[in-house]
């Protein structure tokens, strides 16, 4: 079987850039061993080769983003800029943000800026067709215009095409998405549900996204599935094995239970806050003046934003922590090193599950979950790698805190991973499911 991959963001080595290319990276990986022939199509933004060989021999073609070319050139940022004030507990629901020329991308970014790349992806893959013949197509969004190129494809050269989707669309959209209103929202609507529609077959990596998809757009049962995101083991067995004997900056933290989160929160795609957690933190070292001697939190990733300012307005510089960006490598050495790690979720979404909670969970440390009634607090409970907290309420991430301190202490935790549901969210485990669900679709 000959699949073609369309996915804006892929990296053509192992070392991950792009947090959306690892699925891609994997599915390519496990898929190739499994016989199929793969070819990629992804985008370049400057005047590069337009064929390359990835890092399994996979051949990958770029074709331009002119939109994000022109960005650069003129010195404005390819993506929305989003402006907001600066407050203590905001809510998904309550922020409520502006962008910065805004009705030029409302006017021009239909679905979203990337709708001229996939336009150029669309003519380079169906003159490629010629000669590959491809047996399918799969197309991966975010970028939603993906799916653009994956239609057309279907449409002129009747090649069978499978969606697959890492976040909701319109379904509990990110801040570009959610801020369009009136004939321009209902607009992007009527393209998600005509789009979508046309797949033979749709992914997506939570079951909220598709029960959205089967009540609100009418999908199909039999076209719709779920393959999870999830971690490599592979891969971190390779890190593991590259960072053995070596130690990262948490071993002279000696004496004090570490807390770590890696990753963006305010500044992330789902916009995640981590205000009611500092509350907590804050009450917590009122009553206990000397909370630094037993506790520090690191925020790996997180340089500046509103957690930056909270931080430092609520006095906590002595116990939280902001530390630079660190490549994979060593986040995960980091990851390991930690005695307990943080999960901040979006309030108010029931289809999240990033990719960092698979990798807290290839880490195999204690995940302390600030998340309630999603996907992400499922995976937790059901594979049984950490506990589960409101992340709106204060006192009960004060008791949490309080307890983990406890189990660090006790050398502890009354944690018992489920390795059988963990097996499940490996990458060579999704990849032979996406297997087959193409080679049903290319019959």
């Amino acid at each position: 079987m000959k699949i073609l991959m369309i996915s804006y963001a892929y990296d053509t080595f192992p070392i991950h850039i792009f947090t959306g290319s690892q699925r891609a990276f994997s599915f390519t990986k496990y898929m190739t061993r499994e016989g199929v022939d793969v070819h990629v199509m992804s985008f370049r933004d400057r005047m590069s080769e337009f064929k390359k060989t990835g890092g399994y021999g996979e051949p990958v073609y770029r074709t331009l983003d002119m939109l994000g070319m022109i960005s650069r050139i003129i010195g404005k940022p390819a993506s929305p800029v989003i402006k907001q004030k600066p407050m203590l507990f905001r809510t998904r629901q309550n922020v409520e943000p502006t962008y910065s020329r805004g009705w030029v991308k409302r006017l021009f970014y239909i679905p979203d800026r990337q709708w001229l790349w996939a336009l150029n992806a669309f003519r380079a893959a169906a003159t490629l067709h010629k000669n590959e013949h491809y047996d399918v197509v799969l197309t991966s969004s975010p970028p939603e215009s993906s799916h653009i190129a994956g239609m057309l494809l279907k449409k002129w050269c009747h090649i069978p095409w499978v969606a697959d989707m890492r976040d909701g669309w319109m379904f509990e959209p990110y801040l570009y998405f959610r801020s369009l209103r009136g004939f321009r929202r209902w607009l992007e609507c009527e393209i998600e549900r005509f789009l979508l529609s046309k797949a033979d077959a749709i992914t997506a990596v939570t079951q909220p996204i598709i029960d959205d998809l089967i009540s609100r757009l009418k999908v199909t049962h039999y076209k719709a599935a779920i393959i999870p995101n999830g971690f490599d083991p592979e891969e971190w067995y390779t890190m593991n094995e590259g960072a053995y004997g070596r130690k990262s900056f948490l071993s002279y933290e000696k004496g004090k239970m570490c807390i770590v989160h890696v990753g963006r929160l305010s500044e992330a795609r789902g916009d995640r806050k981590a205000d009611h957690f500092f509350r907590a933190l804050y009450e917590l070292k009122k009553a206990n003046p000397t909370l630094s001697d037993e506790l520090s939190v690191f925020l790996v990733g997180v340089e500046r934003g509103a957690e930056v300012d909270m931080i430092r307005s609520l006095s906590l510089n002595d116990i939280v922590h902001s530390h630079h960006y660190v490549p994979k490598s060593e986040a995960a050495t980091i990851m390991r090193d930690a005695d307990v790690l943080l999960l901040v979720t979006s309030v108010g979404q029931k289809s999240i599950a990033t990719s960092k909670l698979f990798d807290y969970m290839a880490a195999e440390r204690p995940v302390m979950a600030l998340a309630d009634a999603n996907a992400a607090a499922e995976i937790v409970r059901q594979a049984g790698i950490g506990l589960c907290v409101n992340p709106m309420k204060t006192n009960e991430i004060k008791d949490a805190l309080l307890n983990f301190m406890k189990w660090w202490k006790q050398d502890n935790y009354p944690f018992r991973r489920n390795e059988d549901i963990i097996r499940n969210f490996s990458r060579r485990n999704q990849a032979e499911e996406m297997v087959k669900i193409l080679s049903a679709v290319a019959k």
